[in-house]
């Protein structure tokens, strides 16, 4: 008998399977912290995030206790501190990565997170609110205009008085500001401060699939992933190989040919399993890439392993090609009773199992099964 293990599904949720019996009338009673699956669960106005009901918020003035407001499913919710520390991304809720020991929304960009929030090196982090942040993007601006005269920025720093020579100095940026692959150093503030920009993560890992952490900037790290059932040697990243290690899975590639390869990924899910399953063909991953939604049971093959997490589209979200990890992106499996037989409700399922298989980084529910129609 094969191992199956589970690793940061989605919402901590692993929804196997449901039973009949259960009724709507429970729906629109639950309080603060109670278990829920879907917001009508909560007593208004909570709201349901990572499986429990929260007090809604647009910035962590709003929440009390010193908790803070973080993203989920586009909103904001106060989250509970037994939700926010963490030793890795596996630990935290559907699109949070683990920065510093604490839970926080992922991101690409500020469109990402809360209105009262930037994005700082792949995180959603708070804005000082006490105007400290508008003068120093001021200030930014200043050395900017400067950059092309060093003597420009040292007559800035100069006209502050600010006492003692600043250490930050534009002729010298790269060497008094030291960047790294998660932050580049682009401007002095005028009290002599390195201003950094955040730099999107260089791949890394295996295959260039694990995820670069930049929790401490002044040391990145790389999380790689897992792959089972192959020694290192045999790892076959050439995409295009018929026999490769990973197959790729993207529902909004337009392009010719789909073979399950980076550039050209399979479309339909069930054409990359088939693939990855081939009689003879060794363990095999299949990457996800994207938000989309299933709504059949998840039936993983026997050798076979299913990672969300990823992203092959820029901003635009135009195919790139280039895969890499985004936590914030979990393809998800949304069973409904559709797919009832004997009165379960099934989620997941491996089939004939005999080598170990993970399942990481997606979400899979099911949905209520009520004796009488739900409303």
């Amino acid at each position: 008998m094969g191992i199956f293990r589970f690793l940061g599904l989605g919402l901590g949720l692993v929804t196997v399977a449901g039973f009949a019996g259960c009724s709507s009338d429970e729906h629109a009673t639950r309080g603060l912290a109670s278990g829920c699956t879907i917001n009508t669960d909560c007593a208004a106005p909570l709201v349901c995030a990572f499986q429990r009901c929260h007090q809604q918020c647009t910035s962590t003035r709003d929440c009390s206790g010193g908790l803070t407001c973080v993203t989920s499913n586009g909103a904001g919710v106060c989250q509970f501190e037994d939700e926010s520390t963490c030793a890795r991304d596996a630990d935290c809720g559907s699109g949070q990565v683990c920065a510093g020991g604490a839970c926080r929304a992922g991101c690409r960009d500020s469109s990402a997170c809360l209105a009262s929030q930037d994005c700082v090196d792949g995180v959603c982090e708070d804005v000082a609110v006490d105007g400290g942040g508008g003068s120093g993007g001021s200030s930014g601006g200043s050395g900017g205009s400067a950059g092309a005269s060093g003597a420009g920025g040292e007559a800035a720093d100069a006209s502050t008085d600010a006492g003692p020579p600043p250490e930050c100095h534009l002729a010298t940026l790269a060497t008094d500001c030291p960047s790294n692959e998660c932050r580049q150093a682009t401007t002095c503030s005028l009290d002599g401060k390195c201003v950094y920009s955040p730099l999107a993560p260089a791949t890394c890992g295996t295959c260039d699939l694990g995820k670069p952490s930049c929790a401490d900037p002044s040391a990145p790290a790389c999380g790689d992933i897992e792959v089972l059932g192959l020694a290192g040697a045999e790892v076959n990243c050439d995409s295009t190989s018929p026999d490769a290690t990973f197959v790729f899975v993207d529902p909004t590639y337009t392009g010719p040919s789909p073979s399950g390869s980076r550039t050209a990924p399979f479309v339909d899910l069930a054409a990359a399993l088939t693939a990855a399953s081939r009689p003879g063909r060794g363990a095999t991953t299949v990457v996800i890439a994207g938000s989309p939604v299933y709504t059949s049971t998840l039936v993983v093959p026997d050798g076979v392993s299913i990672r969300g997490g990823y992203s092959a589209t820029d901003d635009t979200g135009a195919f790139t090609g280039v895969w890499r990890r985004d936590l914030s992106r979990r393809p998800i499996w949304n069973i409904g009773p559709a797919s009832l037989g004997d009165h379960v409700l099934v989620g997941l399922r491996a089939e004939h199992v005999h080598r170990t298989s993970i399942v990481a980084d997606v979400t899979v529910v099911t949905q209520a099964i009520g004796g009488a129609s739900a409303d």
